[in-house]
């Protein structure tokens, strides 16, 4: 179970959606994402280390994608290296190993 959702990721820094990483509908509190660049665009993004600037920032290519756990989630931040890039997130609950 998990939930999904596609962000436009411009010049100002922004993160995860709030309402997706704390649903009131009965959901599961999601403890993973997986977060994947489906523009022809990369985008910059720190976790714990701030807010990124295009220049300043770990590189997610397009169509480059990386797993964020649960310390990280709400403080992800991306923003774009050129123009607008559209990310897709997948919300998830892991099962156990």
């Amino acid at each position: 179970a998990g939930d999904h959702e596609q962000i436009t990721v411009s010049s100002t820094a922004l993160g995860l959606t709030a309402a997706k990483l704390n649903p009131t509908t009965g959901a599961p509190r999601p403890t993973c994402a997986v977060v994947q660049v489906i523009s022809t665009v990369s985008i910059s993004y720190w976790g714990a280390f701030g807010v990124p600037t295009a220049s300043d920032g770990q590189l997610l290519p397009q169509y480059g994608s990386i797993t964020v756990g649960t310390s990280n989630l709400t403080s992800l931040r991306m923003i774009r290296v050129t123009t607008d890039a559209t990310v897709s997130v997948q919300y998830y609950v892991p099962g156990p190993q």
